[in-house]
């Protein structure tokens, strides 16, 4: 009889433990779901306009094809530092690179990250130093580059025009040269605009694709 009383409680102890766990499930449970967020129409827009400055700007003014730095070895002898990531230049020899053309001096692991046209960074450097002859000098060569650029290849700028589809009239697609060649001369060295064009092979042996990123 005692060990029938214990059988009794215990299942009775198990019977509630169940019934409470049963009870404690909810069933319509709040499922969240993971909702992304879409961006905005007038982002997606400025972020067109912004590429398309960038590539008008890259296009009429490839800064690695027209004046690259012409770097050499140097030896510092005062405290120097790197015009990239403003690190200390040091070391007994051989302590950095520095441009003979506009005075430019970096680390040898900067010199890649550096604005890589000399005339800009002339420029720039006569400006501060009140040189307003050199200054002059060099935007002059940048103008002449651009026009020239402008001049020899204008079916590149036509295709640009006609893929952003942002400026349709002709006295629209002239202004924003204009704006362009404003823009390279007036803070060029603020920006830097690469294009890269990468290839892709499909695994269909019949296609081959090709994509242009650009890097702001």
């Amino acid at each position: 009889l005692l060990f029938q009383d214990l059988d009794d409680s215990h299942s009775q102890g198990l019977s509630r433990t169940a019934k409470s766990f049963y009870q404690s499930i909810d069933s319509a449970p709040e499922h969240r779901w993971n909702k992304k967020t879409l961006p905005l129409v007038s982002d997606l827009v400025l972020q067109k306009r912004l590429v398309y400055k960038k590539t008008l700007n890259a296009l009429a003014y490839p800064i690695s094809g027209n004046t690259p730095h012409h770097f050499q070895v140097f030896n510092a002898t005062s405290p120097t530092y790197c015009y990239e990531c403003g690190g200390l230049l040091w070391g007994v020899a051989r302590q950095g690179l520095r441009c003979t053309e506009c005075g430019v001096k970096s680390h040898e692991k900067c010199k890649r990250l550096l604005n890589a046209d000399c005339l800009q960074r002339a420029a720039e450097k006569s400006m501060k130093q009140g040189a307003e002859d050199k200054a002059q000098a060099a935007m002059n060569a940048m103008r002449t580059l651009i026009q020239r650029r402008l001049e020899e290849r204008p079916e590149i700028f036509d295709t640009i025009f006609d893929i952003f589809k942002i400026d349709l009239a002709e006295e629209q697609r002239k202004a924003r040269l204009q704006e362009v060649q404003q823009s390279i001369l007036s803070g060029a060295s603020q920006w830097s605009a690469k294009l890269s064009i990468t290839g892709q092979v499909d695994p269909h042996p019949s296609a081959f694709s090709q994509s242009a990123y650009f890097a702001l």
